[in-house]
């Protein structure tokens, strides 16, 4: 926001392409006032495997393991950690963000049809494949709690580790990217104060260009 400011103040106007849903939100909204993390807490979490998190967060917090990825577990063990710090709902923090009102900023959110965009996804995971992808992931030691969490990582390990073939492996990536792909569409089109562009197949470039140049100059 400080950069924004600083391009408004030299009576230019700036703009952000790109991010995931969650980033957009926090643009335009702000953070959400949740609780900061206790490391002490969340270790004692982080000891517990997939499906015992699950089921705890199913126990304790239904609403949040009806409205997160269940499948993510650095997802569901902040609901847990909100949960056990404040007695609250994690749901409950998301909601309160969700009322709060867009800055004033505007923007335009650029969708692709369903069916062009997942044998985008797929091509895009077969071209991973044939540059090396499975190479690099055998070399990382140590991934970080954090990038171990991106799609692709967890299935690679899982092909070097012989549970999979490559072509296995690539599905599972693929359809994870899909499920990927449809949690930020979803999440995209709730922002209704933002423009909604719907990509026409095929693409008109220039098309796109004008239309998003008429959005930028209307606001």
């Amino acid at each position: 926001m400080d950069s924004i400011a600083d391009i408004r103040a030299r009576g230019k106007r700036a703009l952000v392409v790109g991010g995931t849903g969650l980033y957009v939100r926090a643009l335009t909204r702000g953070l959400a006032a949740l609780p900061t993390a206790d490391p002490a807490l969340r270790a004692q979490l982080e000891e517990n495997s997939l499906e015992k998190l699950q089921d705890m967060v199913r126990e304790l917090d239904p609403r949040a393991a009806e409205s997160i990825d269940v499948r993510n577990r650095r997802r569901i063990v902040r609901a847990l950690e909100v949960r056990l710090l404040t007695g609250e709902s994690f749901t409950t923090f998301r909601n309160e963000w969700n009322g709060l009102l867009p800055s004033g900023l505007s923007g335009m959110i650029i969708l692709r049809p369903r069916t062009e965009l997942f044998a985008r996804i797929d091509r895009r995971t077969c071209a991973m494949f044939a540059g090396g992808v499975i190479d690099e992931v055998a070399q990382l030691d140590d991934a970080g709690a954090t990038a171990s969490q991106a799609i692709g990582y967890r299935q690679i390990r899982a092909f070097l580790a012989g549970e999979w073939t490559r072509d296995e492996c690539i599905r599972h990536i693929q359809q994870a990217t899909r499920r990927y792909a449809k949690r930020q569409m979803t999440w995209l089109r709730r922002e209704t104060h933002f423009a909604q562009i719907e990509l026409a197949t095929p693409a008109d470039e220039m098309a796109l260009v004008r239309r998003c140049i008429a959005e930028i100059n209307r606001s």
